[in-house]
């Protein structure tokens, strides 16, 4: 009697385990969006609560900043839609991008590209927006092509490998611009592949997107450079005064 009930708590406690083990987790979330250049942006939705037959709202792109103000509360799996009409004439919803969302409750940014996959009509970057990855005064470069670039911001030595950097503190450079210069190793030699300076100011954080070149066999990379004002918005008005 006491071995049946003994097998009887294994099964059910084995089985409690594995339901939650296999229960999606679940995120809550504050999001940005941004487009990595050109494509049809128009006509994309998200479901604030992960489930598209109980919501859904329409995400609006800015190829200058990024949009902001976007709630979500559902699966750390998130998806996109875009309206369709189905088999019976009804209007429904259609994935047409996930993003993989860590199971933390920090701010996200989260960038659209057209994806190279038949399955998906677009690809989804995400970054984590917290005090500590995008700080006041830094500057946050974002490398979206598929190489590593290395080169110097300042005095700063900078290796850039594919995805997000850590923030790098800018405040030596308020006086006077900073040069960058950003090389690439074809496997022969070093090639330049960025040369600009770069000013910053104070109560601003700078995301530097580095992009692939515009042309096949050029090695001139695209960038792009979104500042925003961290000060108290009264500062702004001031300085329109």
């Amino acid at each position: 009697m006491f071995k049946r009930i003994f097998q009887l708590w294994i099964f059910f406690a084995v089985g409690t385990l594995l339901s939650a083990q296999e229960a999606p987790s679940t995120v809550r979330i504050n999001f940005s969006v941004f487009p990595l250049g050109p494509g049809d942006w128009s006509g994309l939705y998200y479901s604030p609560v992960g489930d598209p037959r109980s919501s859904v709202e329409e995400i609006f792109f800015n190829p200058h900043e990024r949009t902001m103000g976007y709630c979500y509360s559902g699966p750390a799996e998130m998806h996109f839609y875009r309206e369709w009409v189905d088999a019976e004439g009804a209007l429904a919803y259609r994935t047409i991008a996930t993003a993989d969302l860590l199971p933390t409750n920090e701010d996200r940014i989260l960038f659209f590209q057209p994806s190279p996959e038949q399955t998906k009509r677009f690809k989804v970057d995400v970054m984590i927006e917290t005090p500590d990855s995008f700080p006041d005064q830094s500057i946050v470069f974002y490398n979206t092509t598929n190489v590593p670039f290395f080169g110097k911001l300042g005095s700063q030595h900078v290796e850039l490998r594919p995805g997000i950097s850590d923030p790098i503190d800018v405040s030596p450079y308020f006086e006077e611009p900073a040069p960058i210069a950003l090389v690439v190793n074809d496997g022969k030699k070093l090639r330049k592949v960025l040369m600009n300076k770069l000013r910053f100011s104070p109560q601003r954080r700078t995301l530097f997107i580095l992009r692939p070149p515009k042309e096949a066999g050029s090695l001139r990379i695209r960038s792009q450079r979104l500042t925003e004002f961290t000060g108290p918005r009264e500062s702004i008005n001031q300085n329109n005064i």
